[in-house]
């Protein structure tokens, strides 16, 4: 089976911070012209929020963090897939046999070491 959304609404969410930039969401005046480039590496993008998240994995920073157990994340979304781990359900179910994971990964390696 697909997950099962929580229905617990991660109140973490309500302490992240994200800067809004002008340039968010404008691309260059070419169609798919890479104007943002990474100051770290060679990698361009056509998005400055595409740039910004990039530079996190050579910055380290992380912006997202759980106020149930600290941890950090450089992404919300990754925020989001984690804090069902607090909320106790497992949206995740096996349909060869029943057994329900917090996590989609957890759920496909359980798959592939469970069900040969």
């Amino acid at each position: 089976g697909g997950p099962r959304y929580p229905t617990l609404i991660p109140q973490q969410l309500q302490s992240c911070t994200q800067t809004s930039n002008p340039d968010e969401g404008q691309t260059g005046s070419g169609l798919g012209e890479k104007r943002f480039n990474c100051t770290y590496c060679d990698k361009s993008f056509t998005r400055f929020s595409q740039l910004k998240e990039h530079l996190r994995s050579h910055t380290g920073e992380k912006p997202f963090s759980c106020m149930q157990c600290g941890r950090s994340f450089t992404k919300q979304c990754n925020l989001i897939r984690h804090a069902v781990v607090h909320s106790g359900e497992k949206p995740y179910e096996c349909s060869l046999c029943g057994k329900c994971f917090t996590q989609r990964s957890s759920l496909k390696s359980h798959q592939k070491t469970a069900h040969l």
